[in-house]
């Protein structure tokens, strides 16, 4: 007997006695309303005292100082048609993408010293058909799903910031 069958077989069975999957499966003894469901306590519960509590100290992050670009390259995708488009933007300047996005960069930003390693990209990416900002925020060169745009037609991330 294949799996289908089986299941076919069972759907019949439930339908001809009315009941739902959960109460035909669920036996009485694990019903909701039979179970006695207490919170733990970390006080009186031995395995909760050996997770470590908060200290109150914050453990600081060191950030990579970066440097600014005066233009940064950005790359676009028409996911339906296969095209892709590279842009070439200076800080606070906009170009029209597909003949249907406004892709804008605000900042692009560098590891100092290394400008070929990586790129941290604002950018503001409007929708002209719904007239309406579809993305705005940090895109990072080397991780572009870390802060995707998310748009059912096309793409665009940062490939890395320019200094000409």
């Amino acid at each position: 007997m294949t799996m289908r069958a089986v299941f076919l077989a069972l759907g019949c069975a439930l339908a001809a006695t009315g009941l739902s999957a959960q109460q035909f499966f669920l036996p009485e003894a694990l019903a909701p309303e039979a179970l006695d469901v207490t919170p733990l306590d970390p006080l009186y519960d031995p395995l909760l005292r050996r997770v470590p509590r908060n200290t109150g100290r914050v453990q600081s992050v060191t950030e990579t100082p970066t440097q600014t670009a005066p233009a940064g390259v950005l790359r676009g995708l028409d996911r339906i048609s296969g095209e892709v488009a590279d842009l070439t933007l200076t800080r606070g300047t906009s170009a029209e993408l597909f003949g249907r996005l406004r892709v804008t960069l605000q900042d692009c930003r560098y590891p100092e010293g290394d400008p070929a390693s990586n790129a941290f990209a604002y950018v503001v990416v409007e929708d002209g058909l719904r007239d309406a900002i579809v993305f705005e925020g940090w895109m990072v060169a080397t991780a572009p799903a870390l802060n995707a745009m998310d748009h059912a037609r096309y793409d665009v991330w940062a490939l890395r910031c320019s200094n000409s």
